[in-house]
């Protein structure tokens, strides 16, 4: 039985959704806990290989159903098949665009702070 605090899995459904539907993936990190929840609870359940697979499913499975839409309605309005989450991730971690912001010394962050 699935103990009383464990995460439903439709929380997971709404991490999917809020990492997809607005196009920023940095948002996943922080639904990082949650999958470990919903992950462990399910291994709990289900043993360890059969939980691990269901969890995959599950992500899978939200994955489809909200991504599905979300890369629908970018590619009628982008005019061409894309991914914004793409594009964010590579532009920020590949492309080198992350030396826009974040540059100062730490000193100039704890000065502003006050």
């Amino acid at each position: 039985p699935r103990p009383a605090a464990a995460p439903a899995p439709a929380a997971a459904g709404f991490a999917v959704f809020a990492t997809l539907w607005p196009g920023w993936p940095f948002v996943a990190v922080l639904f990082a806990p949650l999958g470990i929840g919903v992950a462990a609870a399910e291994m709990a359940d289900r043993g360890l290989a059969s939980g691990f697979l269901a969890t995959l499913r599950l992500g899978v499975a939200w994955g489809l159903v909200i991504g599905a839409p979300v890369a629908a309605v970018d590619a009628w309005f982008y005019g061409a098949r894309t991914s914004p989450l793409w594009n964010a991730v590579k532009y920020n971690a590949v492309g080198g665009g992350d030396e826009l912001y974040g540059v100062e010394p730490w000193s100039f962050y704890a000065k502003n702070l006050a």
